[in-house]
């Protein structure tokens, strides 16, 4: 099972920065063109013009990883 630290993913239009912290948080670029939802529960894209505006930030784990070796994340 993945764990997700941070939801996150950059505009590469306008170049917003955005991050979901809650379930119900839904965040849109300065834009409009990209949003990004779900928090740490699940990843929810909305791509207005397509994928092609979306660079990924955030930041899973597999939770079967010894709590040690969080440090090596893997970013999407």
């Amino acid at each position: 099972m993945q764990v997700i630290l941070k939801n996150s993913i950059r505009c590469r239009v306008c170049g917003d920065v955005i991050e979901s912290v809650s379930e119900q948080d839904l965040v849109t670029c300065s834009c409009g063109r990209v949003s990004v939802g779900g928090g740490h529960h699940y990843l929810q894209r909305i791509c207005r013009e397509g994928p092609k505006d979306i660079e990924e930030r955030s930041v899973v784990v597999t939770d079967e990883e010894p709590e040690e070796d969080r440090d090596e994340v893997e970013y999407y």
